[in-house]
C-alpha cells in the first residue's frame, strides 16, 4: 500500500513490534498512520484509536469484588505472556484488585488465546485452589474454555466468571449463567474513530494521540436493554 502511495493508513497490529519497520516507511514517505485496537513501539503514528484495556480489567476485578462482596480467592486466565494487550490487563486487573484487600489472587494461567488450553489451565486453577470463588478470564478464547471447565468441574454459577468481549459462545453462556458479565469493547467506534482521525490527519488538522473508545459492562439484568443491543449488533 505504500508503493501505491495510499492517502493514509488505518492499521491494527497483531504484534507491537513487527510493524515498526513498515510505520517508519510510511512515515517516510509521508503517509499519516492511525492505529487502532493495539498499538506498536513507536511514536510514528499519529493516534492509537483502542479500548483502555487497563481501566477494562480495573472494571472486571470491581465486578468481581461486587458479586463476591469483596472476599475470597480469585484466579486470572491472560492469553499470551508478554503480549502487549495481554499484559495490560493482566496489570490492569491487579491494580483494580488493591482497591479490595480481602480479595486474593491465587494463581495466574494463559490459555495461549485456545479454548481447549484456556479450559485445561482453568481446571488445573480449580483443581490447586478449590476455593476460589471468581475468575477473570481476559480474553474469549479464556472466557469460553474457562466457562467449558466449570461446566465439567461442577461448578457452572457458583464460581463468578467474568470474560471480555461478547461472541455468540460467551453470550449464551451469560444467559446460562456461567458467565456473570462481560467486558465488552467497541470495535465499530474504533473503526469509525480511526477512519476520522485519519482524515483528520490528511487534512493536516490535530489529532489526539489516544482515544479511548469505552468499554461497557454486560450482565444479564442489562443484556436486553437498547443501549447493550446497539453496541452488540453495531457494524
Amino acid at each position: 500500500m505504500i508503493t501505491r502511495q495510499v492517502d493514509a493508513l488505518v492499521l491494527a497490529a497483531c504484534d507491537e513490534n513487527a510493524l515498526a519497520t513498515v510505520i517508519a516507511q510510511a512515515d517516510q514517505a509521508g503517509i499519516p498512520v492511525i492505529m487502532i485496537d493495539s498499538g506498536v513501539k513507536s511514536d510514528l503514528p499519529k493516534s492509537l484509536v483502542a479500548t483502555d484495556n487497563v481501566e477494562g480489567a480495573k472494571m472486571a476485578a470491581r465486578k468481581l469484588a461486587e458479586l463476591l462482596g469483596a472476599q475470597g480467592e480469585v484466579g486470572l486466565v491472560p492469553f499470551v505472556p508478554g503480549a502487549a494487550t495481554s499484559e495490560l490487563r493482566e496489570r490492569g486487573f491487579k491494580e483494580g484488585l488493591q482497591e479490595f484487600p480481602g480479595l486474593t489472587l491465587v494463581a495466574t494461567n494463559y490459555s495461549q488465546s485456545d479454548v481447549s488450553i484456556g479450559m485445561n489451565v482453568t481446571s488445573d486453577m480449580l483443581t490447586a485452589h478449590p476455593n476460589i470463588a471468581g475468575i477473570f478470564a481476559a480474553s474469549e478464547p479464556s472466557a469460553i474454555g474457562a466457562a467449558q471447565a466449570l461446566r465439567a468441574a461442577g461448578k457452572a454459577g457458583q464460581v463468578k466468571l467474568i470474560g471480555f468481549d461478547a461472541t455468540g459462545e460467551q453470550l449464551n453462556a451469560l444467559r446460562d449463567g456461567v458467565i456473570h458479565a462481560l467486558i465488552v469493547q467497541n470495535p465499530f467506534k474504533m473503526g469509525y474513530e480511526g477512519v476520522k482521525a485519519a482524515i483528520a490527519a490528511l487534512h493536516g488538522e490535530p489529532v489526539e494521540p489516544v482515544i479511548d473508545t469505552g468499554v461497557t459492562v454486560v450482565t444479564l439484568e442489562n443484556l436486553e436493554t437498547l443501549e447493550v443491543q446497539a453496541l452488540l449488533t453495531a457494524g
